[in-house]
Parts: structure tokens; C-alpha cells; sequence
């Protein structure tokens, strides 16, 4: 079994006159090719729920595959879901 690359971002306070409660962000960025039904895919689908089910928020590159998979795991566990796509499409050469 392959593993996923995970790393673990805590947000960061801000100063303000109110209180902002705290969450913790986890971020997976992986291959946008493993498509639904693919042994990846379902494993970083199961890890979108739990991460939800045990209060992370996850955060993703916003695209197909591993990225897709924790963002929908998650969205099924009724987790919170933040995305970074990134345009790489208009960089100059």
C-alpha cells in the first residue's frame, strides 16, 4: 500500500479585539490522477472523513484526484474544505 504525503499547517493567530476560536488546517496536495474507484483515490477519500470526524479542516490543491478525494471525503463527514489551485497554464517561458 502506498502512503499519501500529508503535512500539518496550524493557522495562525491574529490580534484582534475579539476573540478568533483556532482551527487546525490539514493540507494534502498529491497526483491529480487517480480517478474515483482507484485504490488511491479511496484511500485519500477515507482519510478526507476521518481527518473531518476527528475536527481538522483540509485544505487541498483544489484539482482531480488525491486532491478531489480528501476534499469529498471530507465534505461527507460534513468537514470544512479549503482549496489553493494554482493557474500554471499562463506562466511565461
Amino acid at each position: 500500500m502506498r502512503r499519501l504525503s500529508l503535512s500539518a499547517n496550524t493557522s495562525a493567530r491574529i490580534e484582534t479585539k475579539t476573540k478568533m476560536p483556532q482551527e487546525t488546517i490539514v493540507t494534502v496536495f498529491g497526483s491529480s490522477r487517480p480517478g474515483e474507484g482507484s485504490p488511491d483515490y479511496e484511500e485519500a477519500r477515507v482519510l478526507g472523513r476521518a481527518l473531518a470526524k476527528h475536527g481538522f479542516a483540509v485544505c487541498s490543491g483544489g484539482y482531480g484526484g488525491v486532491m478531489e478525494a480528501v476534499s469529498r471525503g471530507a465534505k461527507e463527514a460534513g468537514g470544512k474544505r479549503l482549496a489553493s489551485p494554482q493557474n500554471f497554464s499562463n506562466r511565461p517561458s
